[in-house]
């Protein structure tokens, strides 16, 4: 009985190209084989996939007018990641930070505190939001300690699918 080359064992094989002329170039006519991801550590595998909601958000905040200030707006940016979201952002003043934080529930019960940070490290202008996150909206209400009302108004931005491009 006479076995054909793919039946042999692989020891019993002898090269394809054992009777081939070598004084001739050879095209290489291999096929490459797919890539192989590396082995994922135990630390990668045991990562949180991604929450509902997470991604950036943007959009403005507003200060209502009060005696001595009248009202302004102005933009905003935050990442929220796993129930936490946080920002920052230059504030109207030289050498001023404008910092959020918070935490957004499962549920979408937000809560967020927004304050200023001057360049030598003192804080001013603190005060807490509370809102709700629903359909890539965040919107949120607050005070200041004098009164003056404060509203945050973030949308979910579809950086991956349009960079730049905002709902509307």
């Amino acid at each position: 009985m006479v076995r054909s080359q793919a039946a042999k064992p692989p020891a019993d094989r002898a090269p394809a190209r054992a009777d081939a002329d070598h004084s001739k170039p050879q095209t290489d006519q291999s096929v490459a084989a797919a890539p192989v991801a590396p082995p994922r550590s135990p630390s990668a595998a045991a990562a949180t996939p991604p929450a509902a909601g997470d991604g950036v958000y943007g959009g403005p905040i507003c200060f209502g007018a009060i005696q001595t200030f009248p009202a302004i707006c102005f933009p905003a940016e935050a990442t929220l990641r796993q129930g936490r979201i946080a920002g920052e952002w230059p504030g109207r003043d030289p050498n001023t930070t404008m910092h959020i934080e918070g935490d957004v529930s499962a549920s979408g019960h937000a809560t967020l505190r927004l304050h200023g940070k001057k360049s030598d490290g003192s804080h001013f202008a603190a005060f807490d939001f509370s809102g709700t996150l629903r359909d890539g909206k965040l919107d949120a209400t607050g005070a200041f300690l004098n009164g003056r009302s404060a509203s945050i108004e973030l949308e979910q931005e579809l950086r991956l699918i349009c960079p730049g491009w905002r709902r509307r």
